[in-house]
């Protein structure tokens, strides 16, 4: 006697199976184990039973039943004992694959060979083995890993190969691929420069320096710039970036908070990132200083104290009174530990004051010894 391995289990059809699954073998191996096969795919289905191909045409399942009637015959001339087969009515084609689909995960859409083999072995098998859409899913991961593979190829023709790099972060997570953008008379940014450094993922690291400009927005035929003819040591492609960074925007790279905005239309503008996101390391003074700076540069109410976002420490703790620049290295970074820039603290306004009157002048001698820039 059959397990009842089909208890209060509900099976239908997507359309044509090969085999002797036909319609009468599939009621009553059903019925001996105690469950129900239905034409009818309706609310009460628990599993839905196709072939690769049905799943991936989305055949409606109307049309593929209508099939159903001619299927016997050509199966009987072969010699298989079909021809008892009949079909009462036809569905009108409205319920499709696609169509369980959409119902979500209430019900399981499984390849035949989940009945075939429950019935030899006598045991219900796991769906998820069978399961139609955790094929489709595998199937389109690769595809997509595929077509990933092959864009890196392609990029790394005239860029940086994807494959085999990543964007820098340093230990503050801060990554390295930053937008600066020359404005228009009328206020719209109209040419991009992206700056991007980036970091090998096999060890020892690697790093290249590479930048993309756009000559307006959706520019479908961006120019691509890489500064050293291959990759090489941390210290000489952030040289090439923060070289290139100067000679755009007329700030070095430590003052990009401290002169954010202050320099004249003609250069590229950069906005460091807000909302207590990293703004990365090595900056002329702390960032909250520099920030207060800044908004007095520009005639500017001091601005909010912006809240740090938690981020997972990169590399071993240390002791916040103790630790020292350099002290400890990692990962990300490991090769910038021996350029740590000071950060500067301030107590009282005085100080800050004459601070901003010495960048105003410096601020003068930049705008004379640089005319407007054209790229």
């Amino acid at each position: 006697m059959p397990r009842q391995i089909f208890r209060d289990r509900v099976i239908a059809a997507a359309g044509p199976l090969p085999g002797q699954l036909t319609v009468q073998n599939l009621k009553q191996w059903t019925s001996l184990r105690r469950g129900v096969f239905t034409e009818d795919f309706d609310e009460t289905v628990t599993h839905l039973l196709c072939t690769r191909e049905q799943f991936n045409t989305k055949v409606p399942r109307g049309k593929a039943e209508a099939m159903w009637l001619d299927w016997p015959c050509a199966l009987s001339l072969e010699g298989h004992d079909c021809a008892k087969l009949t079909i009462v009515g036809a569905d009108d084609g409205a319920t499709t694959v696609k169509e369980a689909l959409k119902r979500g995960k209430r019900f399981h859409i499984v390849h035949y060979d989940w009945f075939e083999f429950s019935t030899v072995y006598e045991k219900k098998q796991a769906e998820a083995e069978y399961s139609m859409r955790s094929i489709a899913a595998k199937k389109l991961a690769a595809q997509r890993e595929r077509a990933r593979i092959e864009r890196g190829i392609r990029e790394g023709d005239k860029f940086v190969n994807t494959n085999f790099y990543h964007i820098y972060r340093d230990r503050e997570l801060f990554p390295y691929q930053v937008d600066i953008v020359r404005e228009t008379e009328s206020g719209e940014p109209k040419e991009r420069f992206t700056l991007c450094l980036w970091e090998s993922n096999a060890k020892p690291h690697l790093y290249w320096f590479t930048a993309k400009f756009l000559k307006r927005k959706g520019d479908s035929r961006p120019k691509y710039h890489r500064w050293s003819c291959c990759s090489g040591k941390w210290r000489r492609e952030m040289d090439h970036f923060m070289h290139f960074f100067r000679l755009k925007t007329g700030i070095e790279w430590q003052d990009r908070v401290l002169l954010e905005k202050t320099t004249p239309k003609s250069f590229f503008q950069y906005t460091p990132p807000t909302g207590g996101k990293p703004v990365g390391r090595r900056l002329r003074f702390s960032y909250d200083y520099c920030r207060e700076a800044n908004a007095q540069l520009r005639g500017m109410p001091t601005p909010p104290v912006d809240v740090p976002v938690e981020t997972e420490q990169v590399g071993p703790p240390t002791d916040a009174k103790t630790a020292s620049p350099g002290s400890w290295t990692s990962d990300c970074g490991a090769d910038d530990a021996a350029d740590e820039t000071p950060a500067c603290a301030h107590d009282d306004a005085p100080e800050l004051l004459r601070t901003v009157e010495e960048i105003e002048e410096e601020m003068n001698d930049l705008v004379a010894a640089n005319p407007a820039q054209n790229h």
